[in-house]
């Protein structure tokens, strides 16, 4: 506790006290804080959970901030009638928190995001998910086990693929979702500051990867969390702010702290 409380007396002084650059404020038509970017660099298994090592990218106010976030992946498999196999990859939920901003990308209901996920055969990738998807459909059979089964060269098709169809995915979703309103719960702990939303999920086809992508609805929100949270505090100071123009130099002043805090954390 002791040394808490040091770290946030050192942080409030430097916030008093270190000189920082101007910048321009965000406009009252843009969040305050947006995600520009979820990127999967690799694939592993780690015990029998498939992670995505990946990168979530977002802009407090001018700055642009990265950190490194573990996707937890759940892989199974349906059998379809007539067709390949189905295999559906379960992510997340994503969850971050950066010293109050809270960053959460679920299925609009605090599950899983369901990525389905129909392989054509007739090109590698297609044929290598097909016959993982029906082990996978097998009594008994374990993730691990089964990729286990797999030689180096299919085991790095699969991570390759998958990294690329994620990619998509994400890339499709960012683009495509737009924001819906911010609602009151639980405002005495969190103030919401961005909500993007599909409720209808998305729907691709990748044809040089020959797969077709159904995903469940997808909801991302951005909350700044109160009480204890040096960002998630300025932040909830400032939404209430951030559209009154007769307080520009206030809120101009709220972001120079917040950019001398990120500063001091190395972002």
């Amino acid at each position: 506790m002791r040394s808490s409380l040091g770290l946030a007396v050192v942080l409030a002084f430097a916030m008093a006290t270190t000189p920082v650059a101007v910048q321009a404020a965000p406009s009252p038509t843009q969040p305050l804080v947006n995600v520009t970017g979820i990127q999967i660099h690799s694939i592993g298994l780690e015990g029998n959970q498939l992670v995505a090592n990946s990168t979530v990218t977002f802009d407090i106010g001018t700055r642009s901030v990265q950190e490194d976030v573990l996707i937890p992946i759940t892989m199974s498999a349906r059998l379809v009638p007539g067709s390949c196999s189905v295999l559906d990859l379960r992510l997340g939920p994503i969850y971050l928190n950066l010293l109050g901003l809270v960053i959460n990308l679920d299925d609009c209901a605090g599950h899983p995001v369901v990525v389905s996920i129909t392989a054509q055969r007739g090109t590698l990738l297609g044929n290598l998910l097909c016959n993982l998807g029906s082990v996978l459909s097998g009594n008994g059979s374990n993730l691990g086990d089964v990729l286990g089964l797999l030689n180096q060269g299919d085991l790095a098709l699969l991570e390759t693929g998958l990294t690329s169809l994620l990619n998509s995915f994400f890339s499709n979703f960012l683009t495509g979702a737009g924001p819906t309103p911010l609602t009151d719960a639980a405002a005495d702990q969190l103030c919401q500051i961005l909500h993007l939303a599909i409720p209808g999920g998305i729907h691709l086809y990748l044809e040089l990867l020959g797969l077709r992508v159904d995903t469940s609805a997808i909801c991302l929100t951005v909350s700044a969390q109160k009480g204890g949270n040096l960002l998630g505090n300025l932040l909830c100071s400032l939404t209430h702010i951030t559209n009154d123009q007769t307080t520009a130099k206030n809120q101009q002043a709220m972001l120079n702290s917040i950019y001398r805090l990120l500063d001091r954390l190395g972002l």
